[in-house]
């Protein structure tokens, strides 16, 4: 439900937030009526999908706390200074043979008045 400025918005701080490397490749226009949409590229991450576990202690050692509230689909979330990582479930996350936890589809906002931990 994002607007094309807010989407880009996410995928920069994805990029700053995570030391990732996605890139906007483009805008396409969906001919069968699904309008227009954003291209990106992101390298391929090598892995298994992290489990719940892995997500907590990952995202600490990023500097996130969880939050006491759910996102889309019931997804945990996170907090850092004004950033909040929503949907942060094992579907959206890498874990590399090196045991690096990698997000692959975060949806990352600016903290509007929610308290963490």
């Amino acid at each position: 439900m994002a607007t094309p400025d807010e989407y880009f918005q996410r995928l920069c701080l994805q990029n700053e937030l995570f030391a990732d490397d996605i890139n906007l490749v483009g805008f396409w226009n969906d001919i069968n009526g699904g309008g227009w949409r954003m291209v990106t590229s992101q390298p391929d991450i090598v892995g298994e999908p992290a489990t719940r576990i892995q997500i907590l202690e990952g995202m600490r050692d990023y500097g996130f706390s969880p939050l006491p509230v759910s996102g889309p689909n019931n997804a945990p979330a996170f907090r850092r200074e004004d950033v909040i990582v929503w949907d942060a479930h094992p579907g959206n996350f890498v874990m590399t043979p090196e045991g690096v936890l990698v997000p692959i589809d975060l949806i990352i906002t600016e903290n509007r008045g929610i308290k963490g931990p």
